[in-house]
Order: structure tokens, then C-alpha cells, then sequence
């Protein structure tokens, strides 16, 4: 028989499902569709011959998804799909941005299959997809205009994008990805990155509710950004996250919502020039769900701060010990440091900040040098 079928405002659901070959039904399952199509299907089948010959073009009318590949919900799916015995192509396959601060994805390319139809055995051989999206989330963040090529590796079972660009912030970024989708497992990652150039003020404010006397978010420090990313993990599991983090910040203004704006409140810093640092810069790994920091420096033309410590990704909890020195340090009138300060360890106070990024508790005492002498004098602390 040779036939022709076709028929509109189909909902995808588990009957429409099952009508897939076996073959490709899993992979479909993976990209979690719902919503409606329409579609034609030309049918070809030989008396003597088991297999069907046959082309089905899929038109999306408003699909919604969530690829266990990406990660993340994509709506207003429109394009076209094309499937026969061999291979899946992908037409502009677009989703559109519910709002401003949602993903839109625009995928175009070919995934090549094996097996039979009626069979089980198979699966994909090679792919080849061009993405263009815009608004992708990564680690809570962002990429804008991000442009990069998916390819199958069928040895390796992974996905993967030798090279991707795009705009972070007002900056650029470049990396290479890989992707696995492991059975009853959360999709498993590597990402290797690097940028500069980024809008600090732009990347704290993203995804941050504004306090009611922070209009355009104006109150949120300046700079520019640059560093470099290595982390895997599964996606949506930052408790598997394993990796590096380096960032280097110039021209830094301190934002009036910020820790280290809390920081310089207490310290009793007012004057304008305490709130501008020449750099800012950390060293981290990534590990157990939190950043721990092996160097945190700050520095400026008033005070500078160095130390160490971590936070917690989710909960953003911290626990860091810096040390605080510079000119205007000398100027604070702390009894405890007046008389022997200068003497033993010029200028310098001991800072520990625990609670979250958000309501921080800061801790301010002489430094430990300093303290331990004053003991031996018999010095009340």
C-alpha cells in the first residue's frame, strides 16, 4: 500500500507517544513534549518486505519541552521536524521567551538513527545541531546570543560543543561543553569557559530582587569582570558540582547593597574614596555544593583585605576570615589597638564574616598578633 495521512490540533500525549518506532520513542521520551501538532505521514509498504518506507513532517504549533539534555523549559515551540527510516531534521525549530528574563532557542540540523523501525535495537549514530539561544542559563546566570554547534559522540554516549561564544554581560565568553544523559540519572556535564569584559553591576543585579531604595538596580557595585569557569556536575544538583573558579574584577565601586559596602559601614569608612578598589580577585574550587575561597584579595587606595573561607552556593552562607590593612585602618580610634597597633603589626584588624550574603555577620578584632600580646601584658580583651 502507498498512503498519505495527515490531520491537525493533535495533542502530544502517551497514545500519540506510542505510535512512535521504538526506536526513536525513547529519545523523544527524553525531550519531555506536551502541546499540539499537526503533521503528514507518507506510508510505503511492500508485500514481501517486514520494514515501512515512510516520511512524517511534524509542523509544532505551540509545543512546550523540557530536554533532559538542556535542562531547562522551552514554550511556544514553532517549526518543523521531518523523520523517515534514517534520520530526524530539525527545521528553525524556535521557542519563544515567555517573558524578558526566559530562554529562547533556536535549533537547526540532523540526527541520523539506526535500527529497524519495528525493532528496539538503535538508536542515534551521529548528530550534527546549530543553536542559536538566547537568554541560556548556566549556574544561575546567563548567556546571551550564545551560538554553538552540538555534536553527537555515539563512543563516548555525550553531546558535545567543541566551541561556543557568546555575549555575558556586556562581555564576551568562550568555551567548550559536553553533555550525557545517563538512564534514570539527571543529565551529567563538563564545562570548560572563559570571559572578560562582563558588567559586574549587571551580573549581580541579574536574577537578584531589587531593594525598594535600589531603583535600576544602581546600587550594586561597578567594575569589570574577567575569569574563567572548569566545573562539572549534574544539572540542577549543585551538591555535584566539582571544579575551579578564578575571577579578576578592575575599577571596582563599591555598591550600597553590598557585603563589603556593610564592611566599610562598620569600619566607619564614609569618605568617597573608601568605596573605590583598584582590583578585586579570588581563587576557588568548586566542591560539595560550596566555593571555597584559597585567596580573596581587595584592594584600594584606603584599605585593602585578604583572606580566605567558603560559601554555600545554594544557601549563599559564608564563613571567610580576611585581614584588613591600609591608611585608613590606622585612623580608626580602637582603644585596643591605639598604644601597641603600630608597634606590632601596623594598621591591621582581623575580619570574619559568617552568616549569608545576604544578612551578613561581621566580626571585627584586633589581629591575632596583636591580641596574644596584649596578653601578655595582662590586657583585657
Amino acid at each position: 500500500y502507498t498512503m498519505v495521512l495527515s490531520s491537525s490540533d493533535v495533542r502530544i500525549d502517551k497514545e500519540l507517544l506510542n505510535l512512535i518506532p521504538e526506536r526513536m520513542r525513547d529519545a523523544v521520551r527524553k525531550l519531555n513534549p506536551s502541546g499540539q501538532i499537526a503533521y503528514t505521514a507518507r506510508l510505503n509498504k511492500q508485500a514481501e518486505v517486514n520494514d515501512i518506507d515512510f516520511e512524517v513532517t511534524v509542523d509544532c504549533q505551540g509545543v512546550a519541552a523540557r530536554p533532559e539534555v538542556l535542562g531547562l523549559a522551552l514554550e511556544g515551540i514553532t517549526g518543523k521536524i521531518t523523520v523517515n527510516k534514517n534520520v530526524v531534521v530539525l527545521d528553525n525549530l524556535t521557542s519563544r521567551a515567555k517573558d524578558r528574563n526566559s530562554p529562547s532557542v533556536k535549533m537547526d540540523g540532523i540526527v541520523e538513527m539506526s535500527g529497524s523501525v519495528n525493532g528496539g535495537a538503535g538508536g542515534i549514530v551521529a548528530a550534527l545541531v546549530d543553536i542559536d539561544a538566547n537568554n541560556f542559563p548556566i549556574a544561575e546566570k546567563r548567556i546571551y546570543r550564545l551560538k554553538t554547534r552540538l555534536d553527537y559522540d555515539r563512543d563516548k554516549d555525550v553531546w558535545e560543543a567543541d566551541s561556543f561564544v557568546g555575549n555575558f554581560y556586556g562581555g564576551r565568553m568562550a568555551g567548550q561543553i559536553r553533555i550525557g544523559v545517563e538512564p534514570g540519572k539527571k543529565s551529567y556535564f563538563e564545562l570548560q569557559s572563559g570571559f572578560e569584559g562582563a558588567d559586574l553591576r549587571k551580573f549581580l543585579a541579574d536574577g537578584t530582587k531589587l531593594p525598594e531604595n535600589c531603583p535600576d538596580a544602581n546600587c550594586f557595585s561597578t567594575g569589570s569582570m574577567s575569569g574563567r569557569v572548569n566545573i562539572s556536575g549534574r544539572v540542577d544538583d549543585t551538591s555535584s558540582y566539582f571544579g575551579t573558579c578564578k575571577i579578576d574584577i578592575e575599577g571596582m565601586q563599591v555598591g550600597k547593597v553590598s557585603l563589603v559596602a556593610r564592611l566599610l559601614s562598620l569600619l566607619k569608612l564614609t569618605e568617597p574614596g573608601d568605596y573605590v578598589f583598584d582590583r578585586m580577585s579570588f581563587d576557588a574550587y568548586i566542591k560539595d555544593g560550596r566555593f571555597y575561597f584559597e585567596t580573596l584579595e581587595l584592594s584600594g587606595a584606603a584599605l585593602a583585605f585578604a583572606g580566605s573561607g567558603w560559601m554555600d552556593m545554594t544557601s549563599k552562607k559564608l564563613d571567610l576570615t580576611l585581614a584588613a590593612r591600609g591608611p585608613r585602618i590606622a585612623a580608626i580610634k580602637e582603644n585596643v589597638l591605639e598604644s601597641l597597633a603600630s608597634a606590632i603589626s601596623p594598621a591591621v584588624l582581623q575580619v570574619v564574616v559568617t552568616g549569608n550574603a545576604y544578612e551578613p555577620q561581621i566580626e571585627v578584632k584586633p589581629f591575632p598578633v596583636i591580641g596574644n600580646t596584649l596578653e601578655l601584658f595582662g590586657t583585657k580583651e
